[in-house]
């Protein structure tokens, strides 16, 4: 069972995650999508989200498209996550991210 740890919002543990990976910023305006492609370094990560760090400063409740390392197959692994916050630090910006996981079922996909 998990519980809410309320000292600092978590519901799981957090690990460091050092490592750089890009990610896509998809960005509505004048009426048409508008994809950035940025770089980022994060600073730690859990089973629901991941902290980073970035030049950008993004918006709650954007959804980004990461590329992090997975080096078990030398590629990177595209996740999904919606912003939770983000502020400034110093001459970067710091973003908290929750996963977004896609349920395949609704799209009658045979797993």
């Amino acid at each position: 069972m998990t519980t809410f740890n309320e000292e600092n919002n978590r519901l799981k543990l957090r690990n460091p995650f050092n490592h750089s990976f890009s990610f896509d910023l998809i960005d509505i305006e004048l009426g048409y999508l508008k994809n950035v492609n940025c770089a980022g370094v994060g600073v730690d990560i859990s089973e629901t989200g991941l902290g980073m760090a970035s030049n950008h400063a993004l918006k709650k409740a954007q959804v980004v498209k990461l590329y992090l390392p997975f080096y078990e197959k030398d590629m990177p692994l595209p996740v999904f996550a919606e912003v939770m916050w983000s502020r400034a630090d110093n001459s970067y910006f710091r973003t908290g991210l929750k996963f977004l996981y896609l349920n395949v079922t609704n799209f009658g996909l045979d797993l």
